[in-house]
């Protein structure tokens, strides 16, 4: 049987709506999670740039060496393990890198710094006793160590998911 031109338009009305629909929501979600990613890379990118200022700076301002040290693991931690920024301590960045499965040395390691630092913001004979050009210049190899993990991370759960995906097939 042939159709009429108006029963044509209508059988194909609905798939070109359905199509334009999910078009636009792709698009959508599409602007919305890269403006997101590229803020996020943004930060990471700002959060090293911090602590790579305050190694520069431990020798001659160690008060604000202490500052950006401080502001630059918090917002790199954050950015990087999913918290919030702004009330980032030693014991929420603790928490943070265990959940996410971090190694322990490089925990251990991150949140050493974070904690003299954060304590000699406030307290003058914890500032003292630190050693912030070596504590900033540790921190720095700790976030590189800490973003070839990720890497690690990501490259080993496409792996598993593949392996995964082609068990799921065979089950089916």
């Amino acid at each position: 049987p042939w159709f009429e031109g108006w029963q044509v338009a209508t059988l194909w009305a609905g798939p070109v709506v359905f199509g334009l629909l999910g078009l636009a929501v792709f698009i959508r979600y599409r602007l919305t999670s890269t403006a997101a990613s590229r803020k996020r890379r943004r930060d990471l990118a700002e959060g090293q740039r911090l602590v790579e200022q305050a190694a520069r700076k431990a020798a001659r301002a160690p008060d604000e060496a202490r500052t950006l040290l401080v502001a630059g693991l918090r917002k790199y931690l954050a950015n990087r393990l999913g918290g919030t920024e702004g009330g980032l301590t030693p014991r929420d960045a603790a928490r943070l890198l265990r959940e996410k499965g971090i190694d322990a040395d490089l925990s251990h390691i991150l949140v050493g710094i974070l904690d003299r630092t954060f304590n000699a913001q406030y307290d003058p004979s914890a500032a003292s006793g630190q050693d912030l050009a070596e504590d900033a210049r540790a921190a720095r190899t700790a976030l590189r160590r800490l973003q070839k993990f990720a890497l690690v991370l990501v490259l080993v759960c496409g792996f598993s998911m593949a392996g995964h995906a082609d068990e799921m097939r065979n089950r089916f």
